[in-house]
Order: structure tokens, then sequence, then C-alpha cells
């Protein structure tokens, strides 16, 4: 068995003697937090056994510290588990716009853009949910795509 260096992400302490007065601290809630570059961490924050094998196989092995973006990680498991995953959405600090005069109705959207994974059903009706940013720049008669 060979040699090789630590892996440490940007921005992230990997060092236990660092990591344990943040928990004592109460900076977080133990080894499993999201916030965490650990394995136990790591497995709550959905990244899987797969991702972090090809991730560490793509930096390859080296004596010389290696500090690793963690988006690549990120992007190795988004990879991995996107065709698996069904498509959801949300909207980032909402507000109501009210229409009137909009019939209710029930769309039918897939819950994957290219796998059968069935569908899912949204009601349209006259209050819907736009980003607070979005609305910003809404004006009165404003034509809006949704």
């Amino acid at each position: 068995m060979g040699e090789f260096s630590r892996l440490e992400f940007k921005g992230m302490p990997v060092s236990k003697r660092i990591l344990k007065p943040l928990i004592d601290d109460g900076k977080v809630s133990w080894y499993d937090d999201p916030r965490l570059p650990t394995l136990e961490a790591l497995k709550r924050k959905g990244i899987t056994p797969e991702a972090i094998r090809k991730f560490t196989l793509s930096l390859g092995f080296t004596k010389a510290d290696t500090l690793a973006p963690f988006d690549s990680l990120e992007a190795f498991n988004r990879k991995i588990v996107d065709e698996n995953s069904i498509r959801l959405f949300m909207v980032k600090s909402p507000k109501i716009l009210t229409v009137s005069n909009l019939p209710h109705s029930v769309v039918k959207l897939p819950n994957h853009p290219s796998n059968d994974m069935g569908v899912r059903e949204v009601t349209v009706e006259g209050d819907i949910l736009l980003s607070s940013e979005d609305v910003e720049d809404l004006k009165i008669n404003d034509q809006l795509r949704l």
C-alpha cells in the first residue's frame, strides 16, 4: 500500500482538531452536519459512495496536499443521481400574483424530462406564486410568461 496526502475542500475544515471545537461551541450539530466534509455529512447530504469514489479517482493519488473544489464532487454526484431523480420546482421568496378570470385547470407535468418516471398534477388557479426577484421589475399590464 502506498502513501497519499490528505484531501481538503476549499473553505471547509477537515481536521478533527478544527471540527471538534465547532461541535463543542454549537456552531455545527455533529460530525454529520451537512456543512462539514466528513463522510457522515456527505452521506446525510445525499452524496453517493459512487460519486466519492469517482471524484477521488479523478484527482489521482499523490503525496502532495490536494485542495479540491466541493463543486466537483457535487457535479459527479449530480451525474449519478440525475437519471433516477424526479424533477420538482420551488419558488424562492414567493410573492402572490392574482390573475383575474383565470380558469381553474390541472396540468400534468412529467417527473423527468427524458426517463419515464410518471407524471405529477399541478393545479392552476387565480393565485400564482412568483419569485420576489421577478416581481421587482413587474409593472401593471406587463405580459409575463410563466
